[in-house]
């Protein structure tokens, strides 16, 4: 077990990050597959042990991210969440998130210049709002003031696209 844990903890914690979008929550399901593996491999007949374990990670993040239903779920775009409110409409997780993004592409261009700047720059190029404010001629406090500005319109855009209140 130890050797499968070697070669194969890298990829299953990629599975994992993938879907989960919390580093603390991917290493405790990779901890929880490895557990179970043992189990799994003695009902299991494994020809290609990596394609198998890519398989069994997906499905056992789509379970954790199925068991995990709340009210709202959180979009993160490099560690920084913006909340939006989950649909109820039976979707699984990973298509609700995807929508989300997709979503979200579409109404970029419906910012401001200055706020889509920032936005794209800060969570999408992982800029600082130093070299935002260098690059493009801002201050400090109006990089700072596009994104919260253009953070707040995206979620009303979203909000209301939903056809809930976004009042």
């Amino acid at each position: 077990m130890g050797v499968l844990y070697d070669r194969y903890a890298h990829l299953v914690l990629g599975v994992c990050m993938k879907y989960m979008k919390d580093l603390h929550s991917a290493q405790d399901l990779t901890s929880a597959i490895f557990e179970s593996l043992f189990t799994k491999l003695q009902r299991y007949e494994v020809e290609t042990f990596r394609s198998w374990i890519y398989q069994t990670s997906k499905n056992a993040c789509l379970m954790d991210l199925r068991s995990q239903k709340g009210r709202y779920e959180s979009v993160r775009l490099n560690g920084s969440p913006l909340d939006i409110e989950a649909d109820p409409d039976g979707l699984p997780e990973e298509l609700r998130f995807m929508e989300r993004l997709e979503a979200l592409e579409e109404r970029l261009p419906l910012l401001s210049q200055g706020q889509r700047i920032c936005i794209v720059g800060f969570y999408l190029e992982g800029m600082s709002y130093e070299q935002l404010a260098e690059k493009n001629g801002f201050t400090v406090k109006a990089v700072k003031s596009h994104i919260q500005n253009g953070r707040r319109r995206l979620k009303v855009m979203l909000l209301d696209k939903d056809g809930t209140d976004a009042a």
